[in-house]
């Protein structure tokens, strides 16, 4: 009987050591999670700095050649608007000519 007393001492003994190691173990679990988590947040919003980065960049470089575009249709429609082209234009293609001066008549 004492010897089976003995081994179940032993046995609550060598639990309530494992359950102390238990305790304290989480603490130490919890920390090194953190520390994971910490650093999964660090590199991903490396990550998403660095994908702006280059969004930004590529935004910047459409911009430039959409004021190039820009700039060559303004010139565009300039030499389209001037007034030698549509003249040109009238007499070429319409057929159009200037009046003379007795088919003037000016209003007042």
């Amino acid at each position: 009987m004492v010897t089976r007393s003995s081994t179940l001492l032993k046995r609550q003994r060598a639990r309530k050591r494992n359950t102390k190691r238990q305790r304290s173990l989480f603490p130490l679990c919890m920390v090194i999670l953190s520390l994971i988590c910490s650093l999964i947040f660090l590199v991903w919003s490396r990550s998403q700095i660095t994908s702006l980065g280059y969004q930004i960049s590529q935004a910047n470089y459409e911009q430039t050649q959409l004021l190039k575009l820009n700039q060559k249709l303004k010139i565009e429609g300039a030499s389209l608007r001037s007034l030698a082209r549509i003249e040109s234009i009238a007499k070429e293609q319409l057929g159009l000519v200037n009046p003379e001066p007795q088919h003037m008549v000016f209003i007042q």
